[in-house]
């Protein structure tokens, strides 16, 4: 959801509906996959028509690739792609190689994820504590936040133990 994604920072690009080329993985495969996949052995065209004469040969004598040769040289085409200059928007003749180095890498932590991703409800701070599923929770975290609401994080199968945030602040 995008209250997620805002948590972890996480810029949302929209691309133009019904237009590959506006999408970078898929004006990648088109730019680069067609012509490269043409010199493989057992390729077999997009339709019958289109099917190469080679094909027949290839077949008879076992020059298909098998999955690993495939992976092989499908990697050695990812890598020639990052080591050529571009000049696309922003590129400037640069690699695409070039251009991420450098670039610190931001991995969430696997704890902050999980409780981005819990369920949380908006609850107020009452005198004996935060009243939730019939049950009422209490931190002496809570005694500043009396009478103020506060944000409860839950994993609804351990409804035992609460986070409770305020200003995406962890109170307790």
């Amino acid at each position: 959801s995008r209250a997620v994604l805002a948590l972890l920072e996480i810029t949302v690009t929209h691309a133009q509906v019904r237009s590959p080329w506006s999408k970078a993985i898929e004006a990648w495969f088109g730019h680069n996959l067609p012509a490269w996949e043409r010199t493989l052995p057992g390729w077999c065209g997009r339709d019958n028509k289109e099917r190469p004469e080679k094909l027949a040969g290839e077949i008879k004598n076992g020059l298909l690739m098998s999955l690993d040769e495939c992976r092989q040289r499908i990697g050695e085409c990812i890598e020639a792609y990052h080591d050529r200059e571009h000049g696309g928007e922003g590129m400037d003749g640069a690699t695409p190689r070039a251009l991420w180095q450098g670039v610190e890498k931001r991995i969430p932590d696997p704890a902050a994820l999980d409780c981005i991703l819990m369920k949380h409800k908006a609850r107020l701070v009452y005198r004996d504590g935060i009243h939730l599923f019939g049950f009422k929770y209490w931190h002496d975290a809570l005694i500043a936040h009396i009478n103020k609401k506060v944000e409860v994080r839950y994993d609804a199968g351990n409804i035992g133990t609460l986070r409770v945030f305020k200003n995406n602040a962890l109170l307790c």
